[in-house]
């Protein structure tokens, strides 16, 4: 067997008419397992130890017009699954905040983009929502932007069983899942 070092060489002496080119192309699958499923309809939750002050935490966001959520993870710093869910939200999408104790549910819409905020500027313009969710912590002396906050457009509107149900069915990538692992759900 002659070793053929110069790419010219080896060219020549390949035989070209026995070489098939063409492959049959094939077609993508849809969905394509690949990409996202664009969503613009999400259940969003609350942060609070107990559901009384999920609850309170709730009404004093929608009182406000706005939705707050927490990047802190509790141990080291940001909750990179939280970040890269709110990067996905865009003005105009629709966010359902249920309150089943409560029997309603927030239905918002999105009017602004999330932006940071400090806990210590939460405490300042949002009083509200944060002696709800923190009534004897005070901020720490960093100043980090554990926060991110936007304005949505809330509507009060009292919890059916149809709704509650749909509430309820929980999707994750396309796919249903068990259980709520997260803060921002899409609906589909």
């Amino acid at each position: 067997m002659t070793v053929t070092t110069k790419l010219s060489v080896f060219a020549s002496n390949v035989n070209t008419n026995s070489m098939r080119y063409s492959s049959p192309q094939r077609k993508p699958r849809t969905p394509s397992p690949t990409k996202r499923i664009q969503c613009n309809e999400y259940k969003v939750g609350s942060w609070g130890k107990t559901p009384n002050q999920k609850q309170e935490i709730k009404h004093k966001m929608y009182e406000a017009g706005v939705y707050t959520l927490s990047l802190w993870n509790g141990k080291d710093g940001y909750s990179k699954h939280r970040r890269n869910e709110i990067n996905k939200l865009r003005i105009g999408d629709k966010l359902y905040m249920p309150d089943y104790k409560g029997g309603r549910v927030y239905v918002g819409t999105i009017t602004t983009l999330p932006k940071y905020i400090c806990d210590k500027d939460l405490m300042e313009n949002y009083s509200g929502i944060w002696n709800a969710a923190f009534p004897s912590w005070t901020f720490p002396d960093d100043d980090y932007p554990y926060f991110r906050i936007f304005k949505v457009s809330w509507n009060e509107v009292r919890l059916t069983n149809s709704i509650e149900k749909s509430l309820k069915r929980l999707v994750k990538d396309g796919g249903r899942c068990g259980k709520q692992c997260g803060t921002i759900i899409p609906l589909k």
